[in-house]
């Protein structure tokens, strides 16, 4: 089931807050997924708004403006953007949320609404040249962007409601360098469509998808904005599911190391540009599926497929994921290349983990685990080996350093994982050669 927080004040006369509703069971039907709303009025937000919004898997800021509380209405778009949940903001929620970027991420602090304070010293919404109430318009749409992509056409015509005020023009470079784009004009130029960069779903829009509703039509954008809500859903149960199945491991692959591999992929996805859904869900679940920790590789993977079956994930993400689990770990370098940026972000977030301090700790906790000892000079590393004598061969702790980890360096696929790699293995090449000096009593 999704959640989607409607923050606003809701009232039955307006039309917009009539439509939502159906607009929502609508895209939910043609996905197949269920799902419910809840209506959060804004000055319940004026407080303790995370643990209020933390349910929810998308956050809607509903037109009819201006809000009981501008600062609740704030609060609910901030906490969506900095958990990067889906978002949308029609009408005025568009309005409120230019607003809060304005605040909270230039630093504008005194930005503000001309309609809720006409005196303000720094309006960054203002009265737009001509009434548009209850008009219908032509727009187009920037070519690449999210929302071109749900339309699948670079020009639309939508309807507003009752729309007055929009964003300052005066402002718009400064929001776009920030990431706050223009991805809508109408025939003049006027930005009427706003996306935030690097974000799977986060639009604002002057008129009033929701509308549509009420001849019974699915919005693209209502669609893609569920799609979006219903990614987030799996990422929460794979959290959920990959803490279960890890939790209790004592072998240097448990819980925690997913938490760090989910945290690696999501900032080299944000530095590269891949796709945050896959990259999160599949560094969540590389290790359900680990035969280390599975009667064979052919069981985990099974394991995880089995899971994903039942989650809604489209057929070619489910397959990204498996693709990109079943080729992640080392196996003695003997896995073909990742296929996809999605799965050379995971696997550099995988192998950031095997590189420097924590790996580190990580290799003695599991050769401690399959009986292996620290050091022993009679065993040489190994320049080449098969997978199964990678697996379980004989050697020691200190010889998996020359076996993998040293390797993985020149193995790191993206530009900002090689600048972390680099750090990180030259700690590892001081860590190994005064533990050298150390054993030959030479320091």
């Amino acid at each position: 089931m999704l959640h989607i927080g409607l923050i606003g004040d809701y009232n039955p006369q307006v039309v917009a807050h009539k439509a939502i509703p159906e607009a929502i069971r609508l895209a939910a039907v043609e996905l197949g997924y269920p799902a419910d709303f809840e209506w959060i009025p804004t000055p319940e937000l004026d407080r303790d708004y995370e643990e209020k919004l933390a349910k929810f898997h998308a956050i809607w800021t509903v037109p009819a403006s201006p809000y009981a509380s501008m600062t609740g209405a704030l609060n609910g778009i901030r906490y969506a953007r900095e958990r990067k949940l889906p978002f949308l903001g029609t009408c005025g929620g568009c309005q409120h949320m230019i607003l809060e970027f304005a605040r909270n991420v230039l630093g504008l602090t005194d930005a503000d609404h001309a309609e809720e304070n006409p005196t303000g010293s720094l309006l960054m919404i203002t009265p737009l040249s001509c009434s548009v109430n209850e008009t219908v318009h032509t727009f187009h749409l920037s070519p690449g962007s999210k929302v071109a992509a749900a339309y699948g056409s670079d020009q639309v015509t939508e309807q507003y409601g009752r729309c007055n005020y929009g964003p300052n023009p005066e402002f718009a470079p400064m929001l776009e360098q920030a990431g706050l784009r223009t991805v809508g004009t109408e025939s003049l130029g006027e930005p009427r469509i706003m996306e935030l960069a690097g974000y799977s779903f986060y639009v604002g829009t002057l008129f009033q998808p929701e509308r549509s509703a009420l001849r019974g039509i699915v919005h693209p954008l209502i669609l893609a904005y569920l799609r979006a809500a219903a990614n987030v859903a799996v990422m929460r149960e794979a959290e959920r599911f990959a803490r279960a199945e890890l939790e209790a491991d004592t072998t240097g692959h448990d819980w925690w190391h997913i938490h760090r591999v989910r945290q690696s992929a999501e900032k080299l996805a944000a530095a590269e540009g891949a796709d945050r859904f896959i990259c999160v869900t599949a560094a969540l679940l590389h290790d359900v599926a680990d035969e280390k920790l599975n009667d064979s590789k052919e069981s985990g993977l099974q394991k995880v497929q089995d899971w994903l079956d039942r989650q809604p994930v489209t057929e070619e993400d489910r397959r990204h994921i498996m693709e990109i689990i079943a080729n992640l770990s080392y196996n003695a370098g003997t896995n073909p290349p990742m296929r996809t940026l999605e799965g050379m972000v995971v696997q550099d977030a995988d192998r950031l983990d095997a590189i420097g301090a924590i790996a580190i700790a990580r290799t003695f906790l599991y050769s401690g685990h399959i009986g292996r000892p620290i050091y022993d000079p009679t065993i040489l590393p190994r320049e080449t080996m098969t997978r199964e004598e990678y697996r379980h061969g004989k050697s020691t702790a200190i010889n998996h350093f020359h076996e993998k980890l040293f390797k993985l360096r020149d193995r790191i696929n993206t530009a900002t994982a090689k600048a972390i790699a680099e750090e990180r293995h030259r700690f590892m090449e001081g860590y190994v050669e005064q533990f050298m000096l150390e054993w030959d009593g030479q320091d």
